[in-house]
C-alpha cells in the first residue's frame, strides 16, 4: 500500500449530521418545562430514535414514558425512572441529567431546537441510505434498471417511515367498520354514538361518535353549560359510560349543585343559598346515591392548557379498565396556551387543532363549548350562523396570487389556488387554499387606511395589528395594521416582448381602445410619439400619427397591419388580454402583465407613467425644494393597480382620491412619497424621456439628501420590546445613546414610532433578534382613519392551511378562514328566542341549530328548559 493510499485509510472520517447542542437543549427545556413535551411530541413528530446520541435518545425515551403515566417531569422523576429501567448509568447519571437544563439558551425555543434534531436524523437516513446504494453499485450484483429501482425504494422508504404509520389499507378500515356495525347490531342500539338524552338530536346526529370534535356555540346566557353539562350527566350517569368533564368557568361546587337540582327537583337557588327544607333531603340524598360510583370525572383548572387535559385524560385512560368515552371543556377561548403566539385569535385557533388532535388519539369524542362574538347582535336575524365563527371577506376583494395575479375571491371559488401568504416572522412566503366558498349575505364594514387602500369585510374578518390578528370589531381609528412591504416576482418567463408592454403602457394611459372604434393614441410628448411607433412597428403593425386639428399633439392611428397567418395583431393582442372595450374609467391592467418578472414590469410602468405620470421638482414660495411623483386616473382599479405594480418593485405608495373640476369623476392619484422611496423610483423605473426636465435633477438632489423616514416606521409599542430587552441586560438610556454614537436626549423620542435603521441599531446593540426581524421583515405598518359601516352584502371566505395568512386588495395582510368551525367535525349553535325579546311567545324554549355535521344532515332541535333546569325535547313538525 503506497503513502497516499495509507493516508487516505487512516483519514478521519467525518461524522454524520448531527447537532448535540440542540438535542440537549430539546431535553434540557422539558426539563425546565413539561409543557414542551407536547409540541416536540405531537406538531414535530420526534422520536427517541431521532437523537444522534443514544444516550439522549434514551432520556427523550423516558420523559415520553413519564407522560404516558400522567406523571410529573423534572430532573429527578426522570433519573429515577431511568434507574427503574438500568439506563441512568449509561447516560451518564443524574449529574448528567441535572446538566442538561443548563444547555438551553431559550426554552420557549424548544420546538425550533426539536426541529433540528429532526432534519438531523433524515439527513443521516438519507447519508446511510446513499452509502447502501454506492455498496450495491460497487457490488454490481444486479443491473443499471434493478439498481435504480433500489435507490428510488430505499429513498422513498426515508419519507415512508413517516407517513406509513399514517397510512392504512381500505381493507383494513373496512373490516374495522364492520366490526363497529356487528357490535351496534348486537348491542341493538338506535344510534351508533353517546346518546345525549335528547332523542330528536341523536337521532340527526347518531349519537356523539368517536374521534369527532364536537364544537356548542352561542353568545352568553343561552345555557351552553348548563346543555353540556346536561348531556355529560347522562353519559355518565345513564350510560354509564366514563366522561371527564373539564370547566374553566365553573368550580366543582357549582357543577355539584347543578347535578342535585336537576335530579332532586329543589330549587337551584335555594340550593345556591343554602335555603334547604327537612323535605328536601330525602330527593338530595337520592341524587347522591345515584351520583355515587358514576365514572364521572371533574376537571376544575383555570389555568387549564391542551398538555394539562392531555395528560389528564391519558391518567383515566392508564387508570380504569373501562376507556375514555366523552371528553367535555367549557369553555374553549378560556383555555391557557403553554406557548403564547402574541395573539389570542391564534392560540383559540391552535385550541381546536389540539382538541381535534386529542379527540382522534383518545378515540372518543371531544365536546368543545366556544363563545361568539358580539356580531351576532349586529342583525337584525340573531340566529348565529357559520360565519360567526369565522371571517368573510366581499366577493370583489382581490387575492394575491402566487402566479402575480390578483384574482376577485368570487372568481376563486370552487378552486385550489396558490397564495402569498405571510408567515409568523413577517416574511412572505405561498400557500395553497384548501377551500373557497361563498358564505351569504352579511353586514359589512369598510376599513379605511392612511394610505388610500381599505377593505370591505365582516366584523370579525381579521387583520394583522402590532400584538397579533384583530378582528375588525376590534380595532379603531389610529390603530396600526400591517401591509406587504413588497409582493414576491412570480419567477416566470416573460409572455409578452417589450414592444408589447411599451405598447399596453401607453394605451392604457392615453389610448382609446373601442370594439368597433379604430385603435388610436394621442400625445404631445415627441419622446412619447417615437415610442409608441417604434413598438407599435415592432410588433407588425402599421401606424400612422397625424397631428390634431386645432390642438397640440398627435394622433397615433393603430393601422391593422400583420399578414395573412398573423392578420391586426395589436387587436388581437388586446382581445386575448381581455381589454377591447374598456373606457376610460373601467381601463385596468391585464392579469399577464402581473405575471410578468420584475425587469419587464418596470418597463410597463416606466411608458405608463410617461401618459398620465407626474414627475417634478419646485420649491415652495418659502424656498424650500419639494418633489413629486404620482400617476393619475379616473379609474379606480387602475390605480389600484399600479400600486400592487410598485410593491413588486418594493415601493409602497399611498392613493388619494381628489375632486375632479368640471366632472362628478374624481381622480385617483398613486403616490410615491420619501426621498429614499422616490431614489429608487428613478433608478428602478426612470422616464421615457432620458431630457426629462426633472427627473435627473430630482435623482441628484434627492442623492445629496440624508434619508428621513416619516411613513416606514414600526408601531410605537415596539419600544416595549427594547425596553425590555435593555432591562435584562442592565443598559441605561444615557448608555444606549452612547452605544448608538448619539446625543442623549432622555426618553421622549419613545414616544414617536421608530425607523427601521433606529430598531435594527437597538437590535444589533442589545443583541436582540426578535428586534432584528422586525426591523428587516416584509411587513408596512399603516395606520387606520376611519372604520365605517358599509351595508349589507355578500361575502366569501378560504382556508390558507399553514400560515393561515394572505393578501387582500392593494396589499393588506389578512387572516385565514376560522380554524374552529374548519377543526369540527359538527358545529351545534344555539338561540334563545326569549333573551333577544322579553315578550317572545317561547319562553324557556332553546333551539339547538345544527350549522355543520360531516356525516350527518343538518337541522334545528327545540327543547324547553324545566323548573330542574333540564333541558326536555319538543316536538315539531318539519323542523328537520
Amino acid at each position: 500500500m503506497n503513502a497516499a493510499t495509507n493516508g487516505r485509510a487512516t483519514r478521519e472520517m467525518p461524522l454524520p449530521p448531527h447537532n448535540l447542542e440542540a438535542e440537549k437543549s430539546v431535553l434540557g427545556a422539558v426539563l425546565l418545562d413539561e409543557r414542551h413535551l407536547y409540541g416536540l411530541v405531537a406538531d414535530e413528530q420526534l422520536r427517541p430514535e431521532h437523537f444522534f446520541r443514544e444516550q439522549h435518545g434514551a432520556v427523550f425515551a423516558a420523559m415520553l414514558r413519564l407522560h404516558e403515566r400522567a406523571r410529573r417531569i423534572d430532573h429527578l422523576t426522570v433519573a429515577e425512572a431511568l434507574r427503574e429501567d438500568g439506563n441512568l448509568e449509561e447516560v451518564g447519571g443524574a449529574a448528567a441529567i441535572d446538566e442538561l437544563a443548563g444547555w438551553v439558551p431559550a426554552a420557549g425555543h424548544a420546538r425550533e431546537y426539536g426541529r433540528i434534531v429532526r432534519n438531523n436524523a433524515l439527513l443521516r437516513a438519507l447519508l446511510r441510505a446513499t452509502y447502501e446504494i454506492q455498496s450495491k453499485v460497487a457490488e454490481r450484483r444486479d443491473g443499471g434498471e434493478e439498481l435504480i429501482e433500489e435507490a428510488e425504494r430505499l429513498i422513498f422508504a426515508l419519507r415512508g417511515q413517516e407517513v406509513l404509520a399514517k397510512q392504512r389499507l381500505l381493507e383494513h378500515a373496512i373490516a374495522e367498520e364492520l366490526e363497529r356495525l356487528e357490535q351496534a347490531a348486537k348491542d341493538k342500539r338506535d344510534i351508533p354514538g353517546l346518546p345525549t338524552g335528547i332523542s330528536d338530536l341523536d337521532r340527526l346526529l347518531g349519537g356523539l361518535q368517536d374521534g369527532r370534535l364536537y364544537v356548542v356555540a352561542a353568545r352568553p346566557a343561552m345555557g351552553k353549560s348548563l346543555l353540556v353539562l346536561q348531556w355529560a350527566r347522562h353519559v355518565a350517569l345513564r350510560e354509564r359510560q366514563r366522561v371527564l368533564f373539564a370547566s374553566l368557568e365553573m368550580s366543582d361546587s357549582e357543577t355539584a349543585q347543578r347535578h342535585l337540582a336537576a335530579e332532586s327537583g329543589v330549587d337551584p337557588e335555594r340550593l345556591h343559598l343554602g335555603k334547604v327544607t327537612p323535605d328536601d333531603w330525602p330527593a338530595l340524598l337520592t341524587a347522591a346515591t345515584d351520583a355515587g360510583g358514576a365514572p364521572f370525572h371533574l376537571l376544575d383548572d383555570g389555568d387549564l392548557s391542551l398538555f394539562k387535559l392531555r395528560a389528564q385524560a391519558r391518567q383515566i385512560a392508564v387508570r380504569y379498565d373501562d376507556r375514555l368515552r366523552l371528553i367535555i371543556v367549557d369553555y374553549l377561548q378560556l383555555m391557557k396556551v403553554e406557548q403564547p403566539s402574541g395573539s389570542r385569535v391564534e392560540d383559540v385557533s391552535e385550541f381546536s387543532r389540539g382538541l381535534k388532535r386529542l379527540a382522534r388519539e383518545m378515540k372518543c369524542p371531544v365536546l368543545a363549548v366556544a363563545q361568539l362574538s358580539r356580531a351576532v347582535e349586529q342583525r337584525p336575524d340573531k340566529r348565529p350562523v357559520l360565519s360567526d365563527l369565522r371571517e368573510c371577506v366581499t366577493g370583489d376583494t382581490r387575492v394575491a396570487l402566487a402566479d402575480g395575479r390578483h384574482v376577485p375571491i368570487a372568481d376563486l371559488c370552487g378552486t385550489a389556488a396558490k397564495v402569498i401568504a405571510i408567515t409568523p416572522n413577517g416574511r412572505l412566503t405561498t400557500a395553497t387554499t384548501r377551500r373557497v366558498w361563498r358564505v351569504g349575505t352579511r353586514v359589512i364594514w369598510c376599513v379605511k387606511l392612511a394610505s388610500g387602500r381599505s377593505l370591505r369585510a365582516t366584523a370579525k374578518h381579521r387583520v394583522l395589528g402590532w400584538s397579533g390578528w384583530m378582528p375588525l370589531s376590534e380595532l379603531r381609528p389610529g390603530d396600526r395594521v400591517a401591509l406587504a412591504r413588497r409582493l414576491p416576482d412570480p419567477r416566470k418567463q416573460a409572455s409578452l416582448s417589450d414592444a408589447q408592454l411599451v405598447l399596453l403602457g401607453h394605451l392604457i394611459g392615453d389610448g382609446s381602445y373601442s370594439r368597433r372604434q379604430p385603435i388610436r393614441y394621442t400625445t404631445v410628448s415627441q419622446a412619447n410619439l417615437q415610442a409608441v411607433m417604434n413598438a407599435a412597428r415592432e410588433i407588425g403593425c402599421a401606424p400612422t400619427a397625424v397631428p390634431r386639428t386645432g390642438r397640440t399633439g398627435w394622433e397615433v392611428r393603430l393601422g391593422a397591419g400583420g399578414n395573412r397567418w398573423h392578420p391586426r395583431p395589436l387587436r388581437t393582442l388586446l382581445s386575448e388580454l381581455g381589454m377591447l372595450g374598456q373606457t376610460a374609467s373601467t381601463k385596468h391592467v391585464p392579469d399577464r402583465v402581473f405575471c410578468q418578472p420584475e425587469p419587464q414590469l418596470a418597463i410597463f410602468l416606466k411608458h405608463l407613467w410617461a401618459t398620465d405620470g407626474s414627475i417634478w421638482l419646485g420649491q415652495r414660495p418659502n424656498g424650500r425644494t419639494i418633489t413629486s411623483v404620482y400617476y393619475s386616473s379616473i379609474s379606480a382599479q387602475l390605480a389600484e393597480d399600479v400600486a400592487l405594480l410598485l410593491l413588486r418593485l418594493g415601493i409602497v405608495s399611498r392613493i388619494k382620491v381628489r375632486p375632479n373640476p368640471g366632472t362628478y369623476q374624481p381622480n385617483h392619484h398613486v403616490i410615491v412619497s420619501g426621498g429614499e422611496v422616490q431614489r429608487r423610483f428613478l433608478e428602478q423605473i426612470g422616464t421615457v424621456n432620458h431630457s426629462h426636465p426633472h427627473a435627473a435633477r430630482m435623482c441628484e438632489w434627492l442623492s445629496a439628501q440624508v434619508a428621513n423616514t416619516n411613513a416606514d416606521t414600526i408601531p410605537v409599542e415596539v419600544w416595549n420590546v427594547a425596553r425590555e430587552r435593555m432591562r435584562e441586560r442592565k443598559v441605561t438610556q444615557r448608555q444606549m445613546a452612547a452605544l448608538r454614537g448619539t446625543a442623549y436626549g432622555g426618553t421622549s423620542h419613545l414616544k414617536f414610532a421608530p425607523s427601521r435603521d433606529m430598531v435594527a441599531s437597538y437590535a444589533a446593540i442589545l443583541d436582540a433578534p426578535e428586534l432584528g426581524v422586525t426591523a428587516s421583515n416584509d411587513l408596512y405598518w399603516d395606520s387606520i382613519v376611519a372604520i365605517e359601516p358599509a351595508g349589507e352584502q355578500d361575502v366569501f371566505d378560504l382556508q390558507v392551511p399553514g400560515p393561515n395568512s394572505w393578501i387582500a386588495g392593494a396589499g393588506i395582510v389578512s387572516h385565514n378562514s376560522g380554524q374552529i368551525e374548519a377543526d369540527a367535525d359538527c358545529v351545534l349553535m344555539l338561540y334563545r328566542d326569549d333573551y333577544y325579546d322579553p315578550d317572545s311567545e317561547r319562553p324557556g324554549e332553546l333551539d339547538i341549530l345544527v350549522r355543520k355535521n360531516r356525516q350527518g344532515r343538518l337541522g334545528v332541535v327545540t327543547t324547553r328548559i324545566d323548573s330542574r333546569l333540564r333541558y326536555l325535547p319538543i316536538a315539531r313538525d318539519g323542523r328537520f
